[in-house]
Order: structure tokens, then sequence, then C-alpha cells
């Protein structure tokens, strides 16, 4: 069994034959770093708010909501957090 020699000491050749697969393992860790597109990152996040609505979890739904947020008629963050508790406890068993 041969031992395996530093780079240096390969020569071109022995260098030249890495070179392939040093790249295909650049690649697929550059693939595995790619992000969701801005598209999938919201549709992941609004399905997250409307689970948190849906299972009554107030404090995670408004995390989601960015601090200058700003809706119809005037509604600030606030008015949508009183809201939120508003229809809680009317629909309330």
């Amino acid at each position: 069994m041969e031992k395996a020699k530093p780079l240096h000491l390969m020569g071109l050749h022995g260098v030249q034959r890495l070179r392939r697969p040093l790249i295909l393992l650049l690649l697929a860790g550059l693939v595995a770093c790619k992000r969701d597109t801005p598209e999938v990152a919201l549709r992941i996040q609004l399905a997250q708010m409307q689970a948190a609505v849906g299972e009554r979890r107030a404090g995670d739904f408004m995390q989601a909501v960015a601090s200058g947020f700003s809706g119809n008629d005037g509604m600030d963050r606030a008015a949508l957090h009183n809201l939120r508790g508003c229809k809680r406890t009317a629909i309330r068993p």
C-alpha cells in the first residue's frame, strides 16, 4: 500500500487528478448553501403566521409583524395586537 504524498511532492499530474474532484466538491458546497428565494421565504413565514393564528399563539404571530407595520385605516402594530386579542376572546367557547 502506497502512502499518500503531500501535494507539493505529487507533481503536476497528481494535482491535475485532484482538480476535478475539488471543483465538484466546491460546487456541491455552493449548492448546499443556497437560500430560499424571497417568495419562498415569504410563503413560509405566512404559513407560520397562519398556523400561529389557528393555534391561538398571538405572541408568535406578532413576532413576525414588523415594528413599523401600517395597515388600512391607520392600523398600526399595537392596534393589530389589540384586534387579535379582541377576536380571540370573542371566539372562545
